[in-house]
Formats: structure tokens, sequence, C-alpha cells
């Protein structure tokens, strides 16, 4: 392991000595090490990088709210942190509502970034004051509440006025979920092409063969897409269906057919 690795492995667990051995080694990106800190909530071992030389107050603020320690929020803020935007996404991806409030109260202004990170998260608290802040772009939280599989989340969206079907589509086909899948589909969504890839890249088979069954022809970017996520089953299903094989993606892939 080297250096900079062994000082990561350090912050990560909570282990300041062997933090502190690393430095001592070399270590050299410590502001790494004190974003894994921030994360993880090592305060003690977040002030040792700080002496060492750590400076990135911003990043440190955004793990820090993503990780919900509102004292390593506190210290990030005292050094010179001023991205409140970007801890608000990481706040609302957690959950912290105190955090969250503490952003916007900053001045946080993004709403819209943090309703789509409260959507993929499904903090519903959270997506609720977003809404009451004034945040409004439904369709970006469908499509986050599509990809990461919160059907109530998307119901809620599509009340709001979310009607970007087909984007709600290729999440929800990347994603797996058939249920929010149907839901598109019965809201208007068609582009069967556009959900096939998504399933081809999420490596879902069964949504795969509800797309070829609506109308999806469109193998070879199928193909293409299984191929260069490794899914090996879709890739001989598209092969199957006449997907060109000869793409640079597909070299290394078996085909039974």
């Amino acid at each position: 392991m080297d250096i900079n690795s062994a000082l990561y492995e350090a912050c990560n667990n909570g282990d300041i000595d062997n933090a502190q051995l690393s430095i001592l080694r070399g270590a050299t990106n410590i502001n790494k090490g004190m974003s894994i800190a921030c994360f993880k909530g090592y305060i003690e071992i977040v002030r040792l990088m700080i002496s060492h030389g750590a400076e990135q107050w911003n990043e440190g603020l955004q793990s820090a709210c993503k990780g919900g320690h509102m004292n390593i929020v506190g210290l990030m803020i005292e050094q010179g942190a001023k991205d409140w935007d970007s801890g608000l996404n990481g706040a609302c991806s957690d959950g912290n509502m105190d955090i969250v409030r503490l952003m916007i109260e900053k001045g946080a202004s993004n709403l819209n970034e943090g309703l789509y990170a409260a959507c993929y998260s499904d903090h519903i608290d959270i997506i609720r004051l977003m809404i009451e802040k004034g945040a409004d772009d439904w369709n970006l939280g469908l499509y986050a509440a599509c990809y990461s599989d919160h059907i109530n989340i998307a119901r809620l969206m599509i009340k709001k006025g979310a009607n970007l079907w087909n984007n709600g589509l290729y999440a929800a086909c990347y994603s797996g979920s058939i249920k929010i899948v149907k839901l598109m589909v019965s809201r208007g969504a068609n582009m069967w092409n556009y959900g096939l890839r998504g399933a081809c890249e999420g490596g879902n088979i069964r949504i795969v063969r509800l797309m070829i069954r609506k109308g999806a022809n469109d193998f070879n970017s199928g193909l293409y897409a299984a191929c260069y996520n490794n899914h090996t089953k879709i890739v001989q299903l598209m092969a199957w269906y006449g997907a060109n094989r000869k793409c640079d993606n597909c070299k290394k892939m078996p085909f039974d057919h």
C-alpha cells in the first residue's frame, strides 16, 4: 500500500496515530484525508489534517454535510468554507434537516439540486422543505426518483407537474424498477429504444425484454451498452436479435448465438 493510501485508510477508520504516521512518512494528499475524515465524522483527524496544511474547506464542508456531522460543518465554516450549494446538496443526500436549514440560512440557492438529492435519497421531509423554499424542477426530481426506485416520490413529482415521461422511463429501465417503468408507460412514455438502452446499461434483462415487446429495435445500441457494462446475458440477447457484433466494446464478450 502506498503512503497516501495508508493515510486514506487511517482517516476512514478514525486511526489518528496511523494518520499522523502516514504524514510523517511522506503522505502528501492531506486535503483528501481531511475530506474523508469530514465525511466519517472524525473531528480530531480533521484538525490534524488542518495542522498539516489541508485547506480545501469547501470540499470538507460538502463531505461533512453529506456525512451529517454538524460539528465538522461548523469547523469548515470557521476555516472559510462558503460553498453553501454544495453543502446543501450533501445535506439533502444525507437527510440531515438541521444542516439543510443551516445551508439555506447561509445562502444556498440551488434548491433544485437539493430537491434532486433528496428525491434520489428518499428524504420526504427535505423534499417538502425544498418545495416550500422554492424548488420547482419536478422533472429533475422525477428523474432522481425513477433512477433510485422511489415510486412514491415519483408520484409526488408527477402530482407537482413532472411530465418528461421518457426521461423517467430511461432512468427506471436503468434502475430496474418495473413498477416505475409501467407508471411511465401509463403516463405516455413511448421511446422504447431509449428505455432499451437504459435497461441494457443497467443490466436488467426483464426490462430489456419488455422494451422489445413494446417495439424497441435498436439492438446495436443495446449491444454496445451491454458490452460496455459487461452484461453478458444481454449481450447474447442483443446478438440473437441481430445486433452487429463488431463494436469495440464487444471484442472480448462471449456470444452463444
